[in-house]
C-alpha cells in the first residue's frame, strides 16, 4: 500500500516530467497579432492640441511634438483585419486614415510654401495608406472604397489638407457615434456662410467646390437643393439654382 509521502512524490515526479511543450503557455504579444478593438481615440492627442475648431492645423507643431502620436496610430490600423468587421467599422476607419494620412504626408513633404496640390496632386497618388497584411494603396484609391460605402456624409469627414475642402474635426470619428458625427458635420459645413450661400431674394445657392466635385455622389446638381435643404438651419432651398464657388486649394495650415 502506499503512503501519503509516496503518492506525493509521485504525483511530484510525473509533474515535472512533463514535456516542456505542456508546461509553456503559448506568447501573447499583442503587438504580432492583429487587432479586434479598432482604438482611433489613440489619434487624439494630436488632433484635440493642434487642429482648431474651424478645422485649420497646426503642421509645424505636429512636426514638432506630435508626429510620433499620427505614425503610432497608422502603424496600427496597418496591423487591423477589416474582414467581417461591420459598415460603421470600416467606414470610421477609412475616414480616420484617411485623414491621418494626409497629415502625415503633409508634415514628412513640409517644406517653405508646400501645399498639397503640388506636382498635380501627387501625394494622393502615391501608395502611402497601409493596409493590413502589408497592402498599400494611394488616398485616392483610399477615397474610391469610401465611396462604395454609399454615404455621402463621409466625403464632407475627409479633409485633403486644403481650405476648399471641409474642415477636419479635433477628434477622431467612433464608429459607434459615426451616424450622429457624420450628420453634425454635414450640419456645420453646410451651414457655413463662408463657405456656402443662401440667396433667398434670388432663389440661388452659391455652394462650396466640394459640392462640385461630388455633385453625383447627391445624385447630380439638380439634388443638390433638396440634399442641402436637410441641415440648413433655417427655410427649405428646394427649387433653387446652383452655382460653385471658384475656392483655391491653398494648405489648411492654422496662422503661427
Amino acid at each position: 500500500m502506499m503512503t501519503v509521502h509516496s503518492i506525493l512524490i509521485a504525483c511530484l515526479a510525473g509533474l515535472f516530467m512533463q514535456p516542456a511543450a505542456a508546461q509553456q503557455k503559448e506568447p501573447n504579444d499583442e503587438s504580432m497579432q492583429p487587432s479586434y478593438h479598432i482604438n482611433h481615440r489613440a489619434l487624439n492627442p494630436a488632433l484635440n492640441v493642434e487642429v482648431a475648431l474651424d478645422g485649420s492645423v497646426r503642421y509645424k507643431e505636429i512636426r514638432k511634438r506630435r508626429q510620433g502620436i499620427v505614425l503610432a496610430y497608422l502603424d496600427r490600423m496597418a496591423n487591423t483585419d477589416l474582414s467581417d468587421r461591420p459598415r460603421e467599422q470600416k467606414l470610421a476607419y477609412y475616414i480616420n486614415v484617411y485623414n491621418a494620412t494626409v497629415v502625415n504626408e503633409i508634415v514628412q513633404r513640409w517644406h517653405d510654401d508646400f501645399q498639397p496640390s503640388e506636382k498635380d496632386w501627387q501625394m494622393f497618388k502615391d501608395k502611402t495608406v497601409r493596409l493590413f497584411a502589408g497592402k498599400t494603396i494611394s488616398l485616392n484609391e483610399l477615397e474610391e472604397l469610401i465611396k462604395q460605402c454609399k454615404e455621402p456624409r463621409a466625403l464632407a469627414a475627409l479633409s485633403k489638407g486644403v481650405k476648399s475642402s471641409p474642415p477636419l474635426r479635433p477628434r477622431a470619428y467612433e464608429a459607434e457615434e459615426l451616424d450622429a458625427m457624420l450628420d453634425d458635420q454635414m450640419r456645420r459645413f453646410i451651414n457655413d456662410r463662408s463657405r456656402n450661400e443662401v440667396d433667398r431674394d434670388n432663389h440661388k445657392l452659391k455652394l462650396a467646390k466640394f459640392f462640385e466635385n461630388y455633385a453625383d455622389q447627391f445624385g447630380g446638381k439638380d439634388e443638390l437643393p433638396k440634399y442641402i435643404s436637410k441641415y440648413l438651419d433655417a427655410d427649405s432651398v428646394e427649387g433653387f439654382t446652383v452655382e460653385f464657388k471658384d475656392e483655391p486649394d491653398v494648405l489648411n495650415a492654422a496662422p503661427e
